[in-house]
């Protein structure tokens, strides 16, 4: 047994002699073998630094508009601003045409009566003339109208007479001639539409148709007329206007044949008292 053990102990010997002595001889490769099973996945590295940033790419097409989103909700006002300066002022613009004349306005309260002025000297008697034939005496030799509508279209245009713009109011009375401007005392009478039971007697001096505006109503006789005359106070050169239908007036002539004693007792600025002595319908 023992020398069994030494036979493989020297073959041994000398096999690995000639390993070590000669020289290896390279032999042609041989096919590769079959791929290995894939090794499990290793855990993942730490994240590396960012790189730097490329260029910006051409700009692509614009995309189609979107729908309109719904109005948002109204935002609260802001603070007024600071006034900014004041621009110069423009040049005055035309005067513009007179506007159409207001409507009449109410009738003020009749002033307080001025006092009476001192009497004069008393002058020569004339001469005693011829007499005439006996009158009628009383009511009958009485004139009077009716009331009567002050009428728009009677007024003249506006006149101006020795620097005063008026206007006149002619009324026809045939019964006015010579001897009844000589001899007879006439009186005209008005109301107001607003005040128709407040009678007047003229001259008047009061606001008519400005509740600012002293005006005057006057008359003055002519051969077969009363011209009324209407005019401002104060403001001379201003167009006092028309009085309009509504108002009324009404005129009573006394002629010259009416016995004075018959009027020396009578107030011709009382028509109650007028209308009363000669027995005319009011």
């Amino acid at each position: 047994m023992k020398r069994i053990i030494n036979g493989y102990l020297l073959v041994f010997s000398v096999f690995c002699f000639i390993i070590v002595s000669c020289e290896p001889v390279e032999g042609p490769v041989g096919p590769q073998g079959e791929q290995g099973l894939q090794g499990p996945q290793g855990e993942q590295g730490p994240q590396g630094e960012q790189g730097p940033q490329g260029e910006q790419g051409p700009e692509g097409k614009q995309g189609p508009q979107g729908e309109q989103g719904p109005q948002g909700e109204q935002g609260q006002q802001g603070e007024q601003g600071p006034q900014g300066v004041q621009g110069e002022q423009g040049p005055q613009g035309e005067d513009g045409k007179q506007g159409q004349q207001g409507e009449q306005g109410p009738q003020g309260q009749q002033g307080p009566m001025g006092p009476q002025g001192g009497q004069g000297p008393q002058g020569e008697q004339g001469p005693q003339g011829n007499q005439g034939p006996k009158g009628e005496t009383g009511t009958a030799n009485v004139i009077y109208s009716e009331w009567l509508n002050f009428t728009l279209a009677n007024w003249t245009a506006s006149i101006t007479f020795f620097g005063q713009t008026r206007r006149e109011y002619p009324i026809n009375v045939p019964q006015i001639d010579e001897n009844l401007l000589a001899r007879g005392t006439v009186m005209v009478y008005v109301k107001f539409g607003n005040t128709s039971n407040r009678i007047q007697p003229l001259p008047i001096i009061q606001p008519i148709l400005s509740s600012t505006r002293e005006q005057v109503l006057n008359f003055r006789l002519e051969l077969g007329k009363i011209q009324l005359e209407f005019y401002n106070l104060i403001e001379r050169t201003i167009d006092p206007g028309r009085i309009s239908t509504g108002n009324q007036y009404r005129y009573i002539i006394i002629p010259g044949g009416v016995p004075s004693g018959r009027l020396k007792n009578l107030d011709l600025s009382d028509y109650e008292a007028v209308i009363a002595h000669f027995n005319i319908n009011p």
